[in-house]
C-alpha cells in the first residue's frame, strides 16, 4: 500500500506499507493508513512552518546587528549576512556570492582558510584592513558554533571596527615618539 504524504498541496514523499501476511490490507487497514499519512503531513507541515520561522527570526537578528556578521554552515556556504557586511566586502550585487576563498583583502582570505582547514582550534581573531570604500580596520572574529553535543555545525564571523581604538594608538605612539626626540 503507498499513499503520497502531502505538504502544502505538494507532493512531499510516499507513506509506503507492506502486509505483515500474505493477504492484502483490508478497507480498515487502508482507512487507518491514510489517517496515519495524513498525521504524518500535517505534522511535518507545522515542522516545516516552525523551522522556516526560527530562520527567519535568526535572519532577522543577523540583519540587526549594526556591525557586520556573517553566519556559516560547516562547509563554509553562507547561512546569512547582514547589510554592513555586503557593504564591507561589496557584495552589493543581489547576484554577488561570497567566497571565503576569494574574498578581498587577503588577510580575511587567509583567516577563513586557517578556520577552514583546522576547525577544531576553536576562535580565530586577527586585525583586518579594508580599504573599501575607505580605509577601516577591523578585528574579525571566528566563533565555532556548536550544537548541543559541542559539535562543530557553523562559524560566526564577527567583525568590529578597531579604526579610531588605532587612531588613537598611533597618535599615542607619535606623541611618545616627537617627546622622547625632543628630550
Amino acid at each position: 500500500l503507498v499513499i503520497p504524504l502531502r505538504i502544502a498541496n505538494r507532493d512531499a514523499g510516499l507513506f509506503w506499507l507492506r502486509p505483515h501476511a500474505k493477504q492484502p490490507f483490508d478497507e480498515w487497514g487502508r482507512k487507518l493508513a491514510r489517517t496515519i499519512a495524513l498525521q504524518t503531513s500535517s505534522t511535518l507541515e507545522r515542522l516545516m512552518d516552525a523551522i522556516a520561522s526560527e530562520r527567519r527570526k535568526v535572519q532577522a537578528m543577523v540583519e540587526g546587528m549594526i556591525e557586520p556578521v556573517i553566519l556559516l554552515d560547516e562547509a563554509f556556504s553562507v547561512l546569512s549576512m547582514n547589510a554592513a557586511a555586503r557593504r564591507l566586502l561589496d557584495l552589493e550585487d543581489p547576484e554577488a556570492r561570497f567566497d571565503p576563498a576569494r574574498v578581498k583583502p587577503i588577510s580575511l582570505r587567509q583567516l577563513f582558510l586557517r578556520a577552514s582547514r583546522a576547525p577544531g582550534q576553536g576562535i580565530l581573531e586577527d586585525d583586518v584592513l579594508f580599504e573599501r570604500p575607505d580605509v577601516r580596520a577591523y578585528r574579525v572574529t571566528l566563533s565555532p558554533v556548536l550544537d548541543a553535543l559541542g559539535c562543530r555545525i557553523g562559524t560566526a564571523a564577527l567583525f568590529h571596527d578597531v579604526t579610531a581604538r588605532r587612531e588613537v594608538e598611533q597618535m599615542k605612539s607619535e606623541f611618545v615618539a616627537h617627546v622622547s626626540h625632543e628630550l
